[in-house]
């Protein structure tokens, strides 16, 4: 049987993901730009397995993409520390049309090697 996951964009609610978790989801899918979603999960779910994206960022409101390195290391260590530890999986919110594509996925292996997820 595949593994049943939960999309946590937009979820305000604590008893949505402890029900989910309690209903047998297996895997909790949020990212860096889900504001509050990451301390959302370590609250209630502090044991789940966890996938979270980097590289994208919502100054204002608005989705932007932001593959640079800096900020895909600085986005992966946030996650962890909100997490309260490394995620299971980090992965890319976007290719960003001004970064070259191997520039963003080293700076994942760089943020897996340092600790910061456990896969990428």
């Amino acid at each position: 049987m595949l593994p049943i996951g939960l999309g946590c964009m937009r979820l305000d609610d604590d008893a949505v993901i402890a029900a989910a978790i309690a209903l047998g989801v297996e895997w909790l899918d949020t990212a860096h730009a889900y504001e509050g979603s990451e301390e959302r999960i370590a609250r209630v779910a502090p044991g789940a397995r966890v996938v979270t994206k980097v590289g994208m960022t919502r100054p204002g409101g608005a989705w932007v993409v932001d593959g640079r390195a800096r900020t895909i290391l600085e986005q992966a260590r946030e996650s962890k520390a909100r997490l309260g530890r490394a995620p299971d999986i980090l992965i890319l919110h976007a290719p960003d049309p001004d970064v070259g594509l191997a520039t963003s996925v080293r700076a994942l292996v760089k943020a897996r090697e340092e600790g910061f997820a456990h896969a990428i």
